[in-house]
């Protein structure tokens, strides 16, 4: 996604999801910035690391060799996209339904995201400038 002034100027305009944005540049500002935890942004890309110490290696100890190399096969590189359809089918095919590796893995989806973030992408900072412009 990219920064489109016209997207920022709806939603200063209309407030569609109740932030409180008023006439304050400023405090609009710093709501459309503020991370929320009701504010979910899919992380995409995220390291081996994440993976690794997310899974309860007791669960997939207990797999089979073939559940066992599809693991191997998905934590060679350096990231993996978590929010992929076919990446998350596989690692529900390794870890069954109420295992913690499952849960663990789950909520390396998405992490807590600003407004700002959910219309222009992940790590995206409105800028006071662009608030500023985009206020009638």
């Amino acid at each position: 996604m990219t920064f489109d002034p016209v997207v920022l100027a709806t939603e200063l305009a209309t407030d569609p999801t109740g932030l409180g944005y008023g006439s304050d540049p400023v405090v609009n500002h710093a709501l459309i910035n503020e991370k929320k935890a009701s504010i979910q942004i899919d992380r995409g890309n995220v390291d081996v690391e994440e993976i690794i110490e997310a899974t309860v290696f007791g669960e997939l100890a207990s797999s089979g060799a073939g559940i066992q190399r599809l693991y191997l096969a998905l934590t060679q590189g350096t990231t993996v996209n978590v929010n992929s359809p076919n990446i998350v089918a596989a690692f529900m095919e390794i870890f069954g339904a109420g295992t913690a590796s499952r849960t663990n893995l789950a909520a390396l989806q998405t992490q807590d995201g600003s407004r700002g973030e959910k219309l222009f992408g992940i790590g995206f900072i409105v800028q006071l400038a662009r608030v500023r412009e985009a206020m009638p």
